[in-house]
């Protein structure tokens, strides 16, 4: 997306998730980004009972990053300069009465003309219980 620093969702790694249904969801995700613009992830999840995360992956500068995030619609931001980057983000969700979806989203982190890119070949590996 050269579209701003607002989220847009990457509609092929949707998740929806059933009342009451727990997820284990692992994605796994390649980008580029300019090296100004650079890039943030986003899990858009709807009202959750609970949520865990953990990303772990490689920096666009080649240092390994780990994050962990307990709460609803956790981020990762890119704030380091390079072009290309990759990274594992696994939740365990449990969700309430209400239906919906959870939507892997992306954006640049700093406005630039030039993309961030989801690469081809990213996916979700998805466990319902």
């Amino acid at each position: 997306t050269d579209e701003g620093t607002t989220y847009r969702t990457v509609t092929p790694l949707d998740v929806a998730i059933g009342k009451y249904e727990r997820l284990i969801l692992k994605y796994r995700i390649h980008y580029t980004q300019n090296t100004t613009g650079r890039a943030k992830f986003k899990l858009d999840t709807p009202t959750v009972t609970s949520i865990h995360s953990a990303a772990t992956g490689l920096e666009p500068d080649g240092s390994i990053f780990v994050s962990l995030n307990a709460a609803a619609d956790p981020t990762k931001d890119v704030d380091v300069a390079g072009t290309m980057g990759y990274f594992e983000w696994e939740s365990i969700i449990e969700n309430g009465a209400t239906a919906g979806t959870v939507n892997f989203q992306f954006a640049q982190y700093a406005n630039n003309a030039a993309p961030a890119i989801i690469l081809e070949g990213s996916y979700v590996e998805i466990k319902k219980f």
